[in-house]
């Protein structure tokens, strides 16, 4: 389910094909796998976190990358542990699935 990552290694599993990423980035600290309805996977050097996806009636999935990117960012820059900070991508991308369109229709903070 993650076409991103098996492109980029040519590897089909999501675990596998993270630890490729994570060993063949320059000073890198962790990856972050997307798999749409599966759900998310955060990979460091020391730990696998998986986060289930939320199940939500879409509407569009215009900006739910970003979204759920967006989340992951400010998880990290809060000192959220992974694990939640996993999650809440999770929320926040299934939340502005939930809604038609990207920019002002995103959820709040509150929302989610």
């Amino acid at each position: 389910m993650n076409f991103h990552a098996e492109s980029l290694t040519g590897i089909a599993n999501p675990i596998l094909s993270g630890q490729v990423l994570l060993r063949k980035g320059v000073h890198t600290k962790w990856v972050v796998l997307k798999m749409g309805p599966k759900g998310s996977i955060l990979m460091t050097m020391s730990s696998i976190t998986f986060a289930p996806a939320f199940k939500v009636k879409v509407m569009d999935t215009v900006g739910c990358g970003d979204s759920f990117v967006a989340a992951i960012a400010f998880g990290f820059i809060h000192n959220i542990p992974l694990a939640n900070t996993l999650a809440f991508g999770n929320a926040v991308g299934a939340a502005t699935a939930m809604r038609c369109g990207a920019g002002r229709n995103l959820a709040t903070l509150k929302q989610v």
